[in-house]
């Protein structure tokens, strides 16, 4: 699939990297933003604007930053295809299995997850131990206020991965309604120090699941929303 550099939510406060962390980008690369607007008044917005900032390192910067890489996990991902799914009333607990190419430490993690949202967490499969866990906070509505931060970066070097090693992404969501809520979804996010950055595979723009995650975006955002641009 297509590289996820950052994204955000409603629920998402300002956050600014250190100069001294950074993700790689090389020279060439094409990059594109999506976004969706969200209008609950009833009536036409004017005026309304998205600004962007993004601080650029030099790659010859003194002391060398620590380079990162997007870690993002989606508990119900499907390339080329929609990864909402429903809640139960009384709610649900949704598990993604998986591994990774290479070893490294986690630097920071976050969630987004929609209303009456609970908690995401990374656990190994193998030993049951939680990695990281990260909360939801509510409105009375149920509506997600924030999510909690991981920043291990800050007091340490942060939890270390083994490749192919067998963890856990656990999405747990609490409905008290009497319906079924449709639309939900869950993901954990932060940043990945590999400890060989050449170990990190390469992008590669021919295989089938990268075209289809890059026509996905290309044609069509969840709910038929035409995206115009290419990565």
């Amino acid at each position: 699939m297509i590289q996820h550099l950052l994204g955000g939510g409603a629920e998402t406060g300002d956050v600014v990297l250190p100069t001294t962390v950074g993700i790689p980008l090389t020279a060439g690369d094409r990059m594109a933003v999506y976004f969706m607007w969200h209008n609950e008044g009833g009536k036409d917005l004017d005026g309304v604007y998205l600004r962007l900032r993004i601080l650029w390192i030099t790659g010859n910067q003194q002391p060398r930053p620590t380079l990162a890489m997007p870690f993002w996990l989606d508990v119900n991902y499907h390339a080329a295809g929609t990864d909402a799914f429903d809640v139960p009333p009384g709610g649900c607990t949704r598990v993604y299995a998986f591994s990774l190419p290479v070893a490294g430490r986690l630097l920071a993690a976050s969630g987004h997850l929609h209303e009456f949202g609970a908690s995401v967490r990374l656990e190994d499969a193998e030993t049951g131990d939680v990695i990281v866990r990260v909360v939801a906070h509510h409105d009375p509505d149920g509506s997600v206020r924030d999510v909690s931060r991981k920043l291990f970066g800050i007091f340490g070097d942060g939890p270390h991965l083994e490749p192919h090693h067998q963890y856990l992404m656990v999405v747990s969501y609490d409905n008290p309604t009497p319906v079924t809520l449709t639309g939900m979804m869950g993901l954990l996010g932060g940043l990945f120090v590999p400890d060989n950055l050449a170990d990190w595979p390469a992008l590669d723009r021919h295989d089938p699941m990268y075209l289809a995650d890059l026509r996905f975006w290309e044609n069509a955002l969840p709910g038929g929303r035409v995206a115009r641009g290419q990565p």
